[in-house]
């Protein structure tokens, strides 16, 4: 199986609407997603520092927020859970756990630097 990165559509709508950062997207986390309350926490993010990938608390303070999510991030998250859940399905044995809400499509992390290459893509 590939591990691909798919770029889901989810978070390039979260960067431009909520107005996150990239990283900030990229770790987010379910368990940071509360659908019934319509808000999010964000505390955390994915950075690659010195040839590691490392999920880390938010830069700052004032970075760390719970956001409001409008009904289109509510909608566009519903969709990327199901993505998800047929990933999972597709990945068998290979899927790994994590509690990331954005992963390739075998549940590992999705490099920033992918995540770039697919949204620029994308643009073009």
């Amino acid at each position: 199986m590939s591990r691909a990165v798919e770029l889901p559509c989810t978070a390039p709508k979260l960067i431009l609407v909520l107005g996150l950062r990239k990283g900030e997207v990229l770790g987010s986390r379910w368990s940071d997603v509360m659908l019934d309350r319509g808000v999010v926490l964000i505390e955390q993010q994915l950075q690659r520092v010195r040839r590691r990938l490392l999920q880390s608390q938010v830069q700052t303070d004032a970075s760390e927020s719970v956001l409001p999510l409008p009904d289109m991030c509510r909608t566009v998250l519903v969709l990327r859970q199901k993505s998800r859940d047929a990933h999972t399905l597709a990945a068998r044995e290979l899927w790994t756990e994590s509690d990331l809400g954005f992963t390739t499509k075998c549940g590992t992390p999705i490099e920033p630097r992918n995540f770039n290459r697919r949204f620029k893509f994308r643009c073009e």
